[in-house]
């Protein structure tokens, strides 16, 4: 009996929200001449009322206006809020407090004390009985909360993203454009947002992340850790858990969630180690939980196509298959020189960080299991004799680096190709 109480009480509760709406679709359904029938659902429903109300309303033209409205306020409002939020959280402004307070001041400011000055500016630019008199202050209500939040989002992005564009020649408007907004909308945050997933607890070392993503998603206190052990002291809190730490440290917090019985999703590569690996999958299994490694290659509309292709023999049997994944010049100096897989037994080997998605998606492709893998290759460029007199600890702060030569082959590219060699026939 205590096992059900929780859904019985559960199913009460609906009951109690529900009651209303049946009251309404049973006013709804009556003649005109009963205009308070409780639940007494009429034997013959006048389904019509429905369409007598849409005309009589003018539902049609009302949602109309929403429309407009909605399309005028959200685009601008979102497109100036994000403006104002990376200005004044990555530029060097002199006014930048006080306008930040400013734009607090409006998150506090009532509506209603400013609705009588706004009607007479709103007259004296002409824009009374017009969609803009409802599009222009609703886009000033949103700016304070929207700059808020924007704001806190590129605070909390590593320095060393703005850094790494910046020494790549990124102004400001391509750093916004192509490294900090791509961040703003992870999977995490549109499942929360469709009301796929909520997030539940979170476990980063990084204050300014943890707290963060606490505020963003109301994780209460009590289930913001910094370490993920605290977390995984606790009994089961969620379906599952996302592993995002560093190569070499997936194996343990894996373990130990499975053994939890949470479904698990990795962050690639799985693990640095053939052993360590063996442990999540043992793990995994043990426990009888789902368990995903972040492999998304095989997923993009590009690759269902190609693999549909090679499966009904369009192109004949695939003989062999000349794959190339370039590292662009940026990628090479700011993740495998000095970023976090600037030392192997650090992080993971090169071969492994960046491209165990292209082993996964080959043997996807083409249907067989790898049977072997070789790297081969060398430190060459990078080393501390070819390092330029005077030369700095950061590219940023560095005093040659204006003068400094930057290698950029002109054969590196950012984009992989692949070919197919089959019977009789070879695809690009």
């Amino acid at each position: 009996m205590s096992k059900h109480l929780p859904r019985l009480v559960l199913l009460l509760a609906a009951a109690t929200v529900l009651f209303p709406f049946l009251a309404l679709m049973s006013a709804a359904l009556q003649p005109q001449s009963n205009l308070a029938p409780g639940l007494d659902f009429p034997s013959d429903p006048h389904w019509e009322n429905f369409k007598t109300a849409w005309t009589t309303a003018g539902f049609g033209s009302l949602l109309k206006s929403s429309a407009l409205i909605a399309l005028g306020v959200v685009p601008i409002a979102l497109v100036l809020a994000t403006l104002a939020g990376y200005g004044l959280a990555t530029m060097r402004i002199k006014a930048k407090g006080p306008l930040f307070a400013l734009f607090m001041v409006g998150m506090a400011l009532p509506y209603e004390a400013i609705v009588i000055p706004l009607y007479y500016d709103l007259r004296s630019l002409g824009l009374l009985n017009s969609y803009w008199a409802v599009i222009l202050p609703l886009i000033g209500l949103f700016m304070p909360f929207g700059v808020f939040w924007m704001r806190a989002h590129f605070e909390s992005l590593p320095r060393e993203l703005t850094e790494a564009a910046a020494v790549d020649g990124a102004g400001s408007w391509r750093t916004l454009t192509r490294v900090l907004l791509p961040t703003a909308r992870p999977a995490a945050r549109i499942a929360a947002a469709e009301g796929l997933a909520a997030l539940v607890a979170v476990a980063d070392p990084d204050p300014a992340r943890r707290g963060a993503l606490a505020a963003e998603f109301g994780i209460p206190d009590d289930r913001v850790f910094a370490d993920w052990r605290d977390l995984a002291a606790l009994p089961r809190l969620a379906d599952a858990v996302i592993v995002a730490t560093p190569d070499r440290l997936h194996a343990d917090p894996a373990v130990a969630f499975a053994d939890l019985g949470y479904a698990l999703l990795l962050e690639k590569p799985m693990a640095p180690t053939e052993h360590e690996a063996r442990r999540i999958v043992d793990a995994a299994v043990r426990n009888d939980v789902l368990f995903a490694v972040c492999h998304v290659l095989r997923y993009t509309p590009y690759s269902v196509t190609l693999k549909r292709l090679i499966d009904t023999g369009r192109i004949g049997d695939v003989v062999s298959v000349e794959h190339l994944e370039p590292v662009g010049w940026w990628h090479q100096a700011h993740s495998y020189v000095r970023g976090q897989w600037a030392v192997e037994a650090e992080s993971s080997s090169m071969l492994l960080a960046k491209s165990c998605h292209d082993i996964d998606w080959l043997g996807h492709l083409v249907g067989r299991p790898v049977a072997r893998v070789s790297s081969f290759g060398g430190l060459h460029h990078f080393r501390t004799e070819n390092k330029p007199a005077g030369a700095g600890d950061r590219c940023v702060t560095c005093p040659v680096e204006r003068t400094a030569p930057t290698p950029r082959p002109a054969s590196t590219s950012a984009s992989s190709a692949t070919r197919f060699t089959s019977s009789g026939r070879s695809a690009c």
